[in-house]
């Protein structure tokens, strides 16, 4: 019963995160806040000592996973923690098919938006000029900031909000155990 209460909770958190994204562009801190308490507090009354590992060692990954992105202005700081909560509450081997699948449905996010926007084969040529003119992949996170379309500093109206994604993901993955298996975290 209690792991149904702690899906329960997650689950409300991440409407929550989804509709204010989308909507307000922004992720709550103090939503993200109630869930990091609810999260341990339960996976530690739920697993006993080891859900504080478990709980810190999710949200410890779902923290890195999004940390560089985040720090090349690919990303709001609210999509981090976002996906360090979801760590939190389910787990490392949770988080990692979150964020590979979550990173595939942004990037097809992206690509209908910049589409509607009649943006799409402009980007796709710049990347492509990029790319032949020599440049490594080091310098793509300012190219792309740059350019104000993925960037949580960005202007609001062109920035894509990539919550959502990492919503979609985690309900995906807890839904469809394919995805889980599928894009499960290497364990050796």
């Amino acid at each position: 019963m209690s792991a149904y209460l702690l899906d329960g909770i997650l689950l409300l958190l991440l409407i929550i995160c989804f509709y204010t994204d989308l909507t307000k562009k922004k992720i709550y801190n103090k939503v993200i806040l109630i869930g990091i308490i609810t999260g341990l507090v339960l996976n530690c009354f739920i697993k006993g000592a080891d859900g504080i590992f478990f709980s810190l060692s999710g949200f410890s990954l779902g923290i890195a996973l999004l940390f560089f992105p985040f720090a090349a202005g690919g990303m709001g700081a609210g999509d981090v923690k976002l996906l360090g909560m979801i760590g939190l509450f389910k787990g490392t081997g949770f988080v990692f098919p979150v964020f590979l699948l979550s990173a595939l449905l942004g990037g097809l996010f992206s690509a209908v938006v910049l589409a509607k926007q009649g943006k799409l084969l402009t980007l796709l040529r710049e990347i492509l000029m990029f790319f032949l003119s020599g440049f490594c992949m080091v310098l793509l996170p300012s190219f792309v900031r740059d350019r104000g379309v993925f960037s949580g500093e960005a202007n609001d109206k062109h920035r894509i909000p990539y919550g959502p994604a990492l919503v979609l993901a985690a309900l995906l993955v807890y839904f469809l155990p394919f995805f889980s298996g599928f894009l499960a975290f290497p364990q050796h």
